[in-house]
């Protein structure tokens, strides 16, 4: 049975949505409070598994809020109502909640939300990576991408290209861009899943205080044992690959896109799991390849695609994505953009072994040529 808090300093909106939640889900036990300080001293008695904050509250607002809960209870999932708040809260709720709602908040939208959260749990194979990745603030970030966009922001004639450019030439912060952009605050309807269209949702004021923000919270120095670099160059590999397949086999272009996105996110779990366990990822990780993913499971108690999948799971990313990185490696009996990340990712890598069925057969024709198509990309500059 989950149990969820509702933190509200007005009673009669925390008691409309629980009654509400109740109708919805009976098999939830919903509690409320009306102040941050209560909801902390519920949370220190009880375990709650989500916690849903409004914003805007008197003594503790729900930024302050959800960041002690982070630091008391990092395995809770943090979700945040808001509705017109000012531009500096919004920011400095960032990094402490996982998904920001518009307030008023439709109870099923509501009821849906906390559900995929809760289903993104079930995917970890050890419960004690709970609390150790939800307890992560930031990601660690190539240390000069925050002065290139400083400088290009500080610029007014500097092209809109370029400053998406230098954003997704970094996961991490295209990664936590694109969630910003497509949450509820900014009342955009449907999926961006590139960082130019994020640029122009959230406006380059927010995006400055966004780079500003991780700036203030970025790791001093790469991780040890992790070359963002090397990592990066892999993922723009990947990601160019994974839209040369799409291309070739006529994909929409949201369905190419996407392919695009999850190529170049797919390694958000390796700075996912150094930044949570940077003493045990120094000592037992090691590049990707066959049987990895067992070696990571034995170590972190997950694999990177798990910890990738959890992460952007959480912070709301389209559950095509997420399905396809948690599913790595895959067969060619998944779905398409999960075997296409592979095959992708293998090409990327350099490896010479076969993709294969599941019971060992060749792959099919058609997978045969995503291969090829691969090669023939790996040879050209990404772009």
């Amino acid at each position: 049975m989950a149990h969820i808090l509702l933190v509200d300093d007005e009673p009669s909106v925390t008691s409309a949505l629980r009654r509400s939640l109740r109708v919805l889900r009976a098999d939830w036990t919903v509690h409320t409070a009306t102040s941050g300080a209560d909801a902390l001293e519920l949370m220190d008695t009880q375990h709650f598994d989500v916690i849903v904050s409004d914003m805007r509250m008197p003594q503790m607002d729900g930024a302050t809020l959800l960041a002690h809960v982070r630091e008391r209870h990092p395995g809770t999932v943090r979700l945040i109502l808001s509705g017109h708040t000012a531009h500096e809260s919004l920011m400095r709720s960032v990094g402490p909640a996982h998904q920001f709602l518009a307030k008023p908040c439709e109870p099923a939208v509501l009821s849906s939300t906390i559900e995929r959260m809760l289903d993104l749990r079930a995917r970890l194979h050890d419960d004690r990576m709970i609390p150790i990745l939800g307890g992560v603030q930031s990601l660690p970030k190539r240390p000069l991408i925050f002065e290139e966009l400083i400088d290009a922001l500080a610029e007014p004639s500097t092209p809109f290209a370029k400053t998406a450019d230098i954003i997704q030439s970094d996961i991490a912060l295209t990664a936590e861009v694109l969630r910003l952009a497509n949450s509820p605050y900014f009342g955009h309807t449907g999926t961006i899943d590139s960082v130019d269209r994020a640029i122009a949702c959230v406006g380059l004021e927010t995006l400055h205080s966004v780079v500003l923000g991780a700036h203030t919270f970025q790791i001093v120095g790469e991780p040890s044992g992790i070359d963002l670099d090397r990592i990066w160059q892999h993922s723009l590999r990947v990601a160019t690959m994974m839209r040369a397949i799409a291309t070739l086999e006529r994909w929409t272009p949201n369905e190419t896109a996407q392919a695009f996105l999850c190529g170049l996110l797919h390694a958000v779990g390796l700075l996912f799991l150094a930044a949570a366990q940077p003493t045990t990822f120094a000592a037992h990780h090691r590049p990707s390849g066959p049987g990895s993913t067992d070696h990571e499971t034995n170590h972190f108690g997950c694999t990177q695609f798990e910890a990738g999948a959890y992460l952007l799971g959480l912070w709301g990313f389209p559950f095509a994505i997420i399905e396809a990185i948690a599913a790595q490696p895959a067969t060619d009996d998944a779905i398409p953009l999960a075997y296409a990340l592979t095959i992708a990712n293998i090409a990327a890598a350099g490896h010479n072994s076969q993709t294969t069925h599941a019971d060992g057969r060749t792959p099919t024709e058609q997978h045969a040529h995503w291969q090829t198509e691969c090669v023939r990309v790996g040879g050209e500059s990404p772009s």
